[in-house]
């Protein structure tokens, strides 16, 4: 019985060391890599802001600027920046807003000239959209729709064939999707109207 305790005690200390030191590298490992992470993540939104937008320099937060009502919108605006060049001259805006797909949330850069009209589109993060249907919305042949063309009333059809510059083809087998992302690059423009 007493051998039976003691093997107990000493598999229980046992156990917390081991728990104890892999508690202790794994939060080493985690303090190394976190600046590493934050500076690899800014990159990539750095990356996607010159994509949308190119040219600019200085980014200056105007969210508190064109926030305001936004009835009929499922949309929520994350980011609003104007953006400047090296030379301090407005070269126009990035909007960045979120609505929900299929498979979650969809975040999207979009960038605007001074004249409003869409520069660029860009997704920041990995979609949890379906493979192979719902991801297809990150593809150029869709969201290029988009780019050139200015206004907040866009709407998803389906096969397309009219001059109307606002009717965007749907992804086939995507209407979720594409409406998610027709929404927030609706309030994005609806935002950037907004800007000053």
């Amino acid at each position: 019985m007493t051998n039976l305790k003691t093997n107990f005690i000493k598999d229980a200390f046992t156990l917390c060391f081991i728990t104890l030191i892999a508690g202790l590298l794994l939060g080493f490992v985690y303090e190394n890599t976190k600046e590493p992470i934050a500076i690899s993540a800014q990159n990539k939104i750095k990356e996607a802001y010159e994509k949308v937008l190119s040219g600019g320099d200085t980014f200056i937060d105007i969210s508190g600027d064109v926030i305001g009502a936004s009835a009929g919108y499922e949309a929520s605006l994350i980011e609003a920046l104007k953006v400047e060049n090296k030379n301090g001259e407005k070269i126009g805006y990035i909007m960045t807003t979120s609505s929900r797909g299929f498979g979650g949330e969809i975040k999207v850069i979009v960038g605007f000239d001074n004249d409003k009209n869409i520069t660029g589109i860009a997704f920041p993060n990995v979609l949890s959209e379906t493979p192979g249907l719902g991801m297809k919305i990150t593809n150029e042949d869709f969201y290029f729709q988009y780019i050139g063309k200015k206004g907040s009333g866009f709407q998803i059809v389906k096969n397309n064939s009219s001059s109307n510059e606002l009717e965007i083809n749907a992804v086939t087998g995507a209407t979720v999707s594409s409406n998610a992302i027709n929404e927030a690059i609706n309030f994005a423009s609806m935002m950037a109207n907004r800007a000053e």
